[in-house]
């Protein structure tokens, strides 16, 4: 049984049109995708996030809803069951992360610039937040764009032993280790540098774990990362247009995935221009 859960803006300020959560079951054979649940009444479940086991799920609240919730899968059916709230301690959360040992949930507040990180209760309900860190520093030099840090994601590696975080007003891409008590610690060196005026956006790691792939939202560049063994500095590597030569017009990067397999890597772009050639 494959199931598919699906975060939506709702509200007018967001030009939200969905309803909550939707639930899908996806057949095997035929790859069709069947609603069978609409979680209503949730205010802009933007990012989702399933934990290892499958047992639970994690929605963070955008916009200005400023939440983040957690939700009972049932094992059966796969539809879902709030649980409980938190607040997000900042402004426009956009980003949760479970830790692989679905023990921590992490953050990352894209207005508010700071990252957030609660525990995980063994009922599956988020608990307090243990640490809220505030970005700060230098910004980028797009004025209209990197006015403040704006953190757009963060991140565990594969082993997770490491959190990452772009940060798209800063060009930095920050690395922190969490203490057992649940505490941000920034490593060393505290963050990867991005060309000025990229903004970093998000971050996936290959399974092998050597590579890491980071998305550039108004670079329109992918930059590959080699993650030295035992060590969590991100080496670059390879820098790539995600753009053909002969585009001219606007563009933004939104989102880079992995194949499972390590075999593929996706780009997603939202493009407001058309082809030409030169």
């Amino acid at each position: 049984m494959l199931n598919a859960y699906v975060g939506c803006y709702t509200t007018p300020d967001r030009h939200g049109r969905g309803e909550g959560i939707s639930v899908y079951r996806v057949e095997e054979d035929t790859h069709a995708w069947n609603l069978i649940q609409e979680v209503k009444g949730e205010q802009n479940p933007t990012f989702l996030a399933v934990e290892p086991r499958g047992h639970f799920l994690y929605a963070v609240h955008g916009g200005t809803m400023n939440q983040v919730s957690a939700f009972e899968i049932n094992p059966v059916s796969g539809e879902l069951t709030l649980l409980n709230r938190q607040p997000s301690h900042s402004d426009n959360p956009v980003f949760p992360a479970v830790h692989p040992s679905s023990r921590w949930l992490a953050i990352a507040n894209y207005t508010g610039g700071s990252i957030v990180v609660y525990p995980l209760l063994g009922d599956g309900r988020i608990g307090q937040a243990t640490d809220i860190h505030q970005h700060t520093g230098p910004l980028g030099p797009n004025p209209e764009r990197q006015e403040r840090p704006h953190p757009h994601q963060i991140t565990w590696d594969p082993p997770g032993r490491y959190l990452f975080v772009p940060d798209l007003g800063q060009d930095r891409t920050y690395c922190y280790q969490l203490s057992p008590d649940g505490k941000f610690v920034a490593n060393e060196p505290p963050f990867a540098s991005s060309p000025p005026g990229s903004g970093p956006r998000h971050i996936a790691f290959h399974p092998g774990e050597r590579w890491a792939y980071l998305i550039h939202e108004m670079g329109n560049l992918t930059v590959t990362f080699a993650q030295a063994d035992e060590r969590s500095d991100l080496q670059l590597f390879q820098t790539l247009s995600t753009l053909p030569d002969d585009f001219r017009g606007e563009s933004t990067a939104a989102e880079v995935a992995v194949a499972p397999g390590g075999m593929c890597t996706a780009r997603i772009a939202d493009t407001t221009a058309s082809w030409s050639t030169r």
